[in-house]
């Protein structure tokens, strides 16, 4: 499916020839089977069984990862497990593909901006700038990379308004992450990336 984002043409036109590398004009958002029908191409091109490594087990957990802001490219390390090496090499060819063809995912949608706007400080300032409230619903389903784009596009107002699930969030692995990124010192798990707590009600 191609795209056409207003966006990145003031990104490509920040990011200049340097090293960022920025989806083409009509680049291409590929869903969840499109990355996995890329995914068993690269893992067939490396001769890698998909019985015994599942394509789909394999790109979850390199998925995690880069929501998690790791880097699986770094899996061919010593200490780490065989499984993960192997994860680690598909993720390559994977990535090299994806920019081959032109293509982005779901995670690169995230990714791509965070590491343009670490990169480019004056990016990040006209991208903040644009937005006066910041309201990110569902907030206990936040991942890594998630509350760092949030914490980039809030910048030094430190104004923003989050919604949340208690009791989902109390059974949620997530939750328990989103609450040491914040590290906001509120009682009563509250996770509200420093921000005052309030009950829900007030």
């Amino acid at each position: 499916m191609g795209a056409s984002v207003p966006g990145v043409a003031p990104l490509r036109a920040t990011a200049g020839n340097g090293g960022a590398w920025l989806p083409p004009p009509g680049f291409a958002v590929y869903n969840r089977n499109a990355s996995i029908a890329a995914w068993k191409r690269c893992q067939s091109a490396l001769r890698i069984s998909a019985r015994d490594h599942d394509p789909g087990r394999m790109s979850g957990r390199c998925r995690r990862a880069v929501s998690g802001l790791e880097d699986p490219a770094s899996w061919d390390a010593h200490n780490q497990s065989w499984d993960r090496k192997i994860a680690g090499r598909i993720w390559k060819q994977y990535r090299m593909a994806m920019r081959a063809a032109g293509a982005v995912d779901f995670d690169d949608l995230l990714v791509l901006p965070l590491h343009l706007m670490a990169e480019y400080p004056g990016l990040r300032a006209r991208t903040a700038g644009r937005f006066r409230q910041l309201l990110v619903d569902e907030y206990q389903d936040t991942n890594a990379s998630q509350y760092l784009l949030v914490k980039l596009l809030v910048g030094m107002r430190n104004q923003f308004t989050v919604v949340g699930d208690d009791d989902t969030a109390r059974q949620s692995r997530r939750w328990q992450y989103a609450k040491v990124l914040a590290g906001s010192g509120c009682d009563d798990d509250r996770w509200y990336l420093g921000s005052r707590c309030r009950d829900s009600a007030a």
